[in-house]
């Protein structure tokens, strides 16, 4: 069982940014939002936007109240009622364990709950094969291929297009 605690605040828990120890890994988290090295300025614009409601993000604890997971629901239109899942990373002994699919049920049941969203969407990378199967296993699906999408480093990287539709809004 994982518990859910929504950050609001530069005081909340962000030591899952230290998860983040390489550039590679930064950029597979953030894309282009923060620079590698972490500057305390992108942090603090980051917290800002959460401050700012602009941005909901989740912390995961474990029954022994271990940090584990993060993720953030961000591009949030009530207008159109969806929201896109966002920045999903877990401490790195914990992966390949379950603990992803817990959380991304949770983030579902949240963001159709308590946000009151008809569909949720996510990026993900094509070669990133335990996300793509994790997500399939709570309900999403793939919509399509963006080539190319992000550059970074010399290299083009790819990302499927998934969502997920709440059936029970109208």
């Amino acid at each position: 069982m994982l518990n859910l605690i929504q950050l609001t605040s530069d005081k909340d828990d962000y030591s899952f940014f230290e998860w983040l120890d390489t550039q590679e890994l930064l950029f597979m988290w953030t894309g282009d939002i923060f620079s590698w090295p972490i500057r305390p300025a992108d942090l603090m614009t980051y917290v800002n936007r959460i401050r700012k409601k602009e941005l909901v993000s989740l912390n995961f604890y474990n029954s022994s109240g271990v940090l584990v997971g993060h993720c953030d629901i961000d591009n949030i239109s009530e207008r159109h009622k969806r929201g896109e899942m966002t920045r999903v990373v877990i401490l790195p002994q914990f992966r390949n364990s379950g603990i992803g699919q817990q959380m991304v049920s949770e983030v579902v049941k949240f963001t159709f709950e308590k946000l009151n969203l008809h569909r949720l969407e996510l990026k993900v990378f094509d070669f990133n094969k335990n996300a793509i199967r994790c997500y399939e296993k709570v309900g999403f699906n793939i919509e399509g291929l963006l080539k190319d999408f992000l550059y970074d480093r010399g290299k083009f990287w790819n990302l499927y297009v998934m969502s997920m539709i709440n059936n029970v809004t109208t």
